[in-house]
């Protein structure tokens, strides 16, 4: 095995852990995005979007092998590439949003290699 795909293994499981903190601690989340539910409706979107979602696509490259982690990839890209111009045109430069855009990019060209 070597260091890129140790790295891509890694990178799936954070997702999957990722999804897992979200779906179980949505309040947790909550403070790192700035997204707020005042009512359970909003705690179920948290937990399905951020939590459902991530751990399902970081499941998926265990599933699919080298196509899976290239999807993951991809996504993290495109959430990337969304973030950037959002950060920009919101003039966000919050830590959260710096950290995530980072973590978006390095995960997302890790997968693809």
């Amino acid at each position: 095995m070597t260091l890129i795909q140790i790295l891509q293994i890694i990178s799936a499981l954070a997702t999957v852990l990722i999804g897992l903190v979200a779906f179980f601690r949505a309040d947790t989340i909550q403070g790192f995005t700035g997204l707020t539910f005042p009512a359970a409706r909003g705690k179920v979107e948290m937990r399905s979007i951020f939590g459902g979602a991530f751990i399902a696509l970081g499941a998926v490259p265990f599933f699919l092998g080298a196509p899976g982690f290239q999807a993951l990839g991809i996504v993290y890209l495109g959430i990337g590439i969304a973030r950037a111009i959002g950060t920009l045109v919101d003039r966000s430069m919050e830590n959260s949003n710096l950290i995530s855009l980072a973590s978006e990019f390095v995960f997302g060209i890790i997968l693809l290699l």
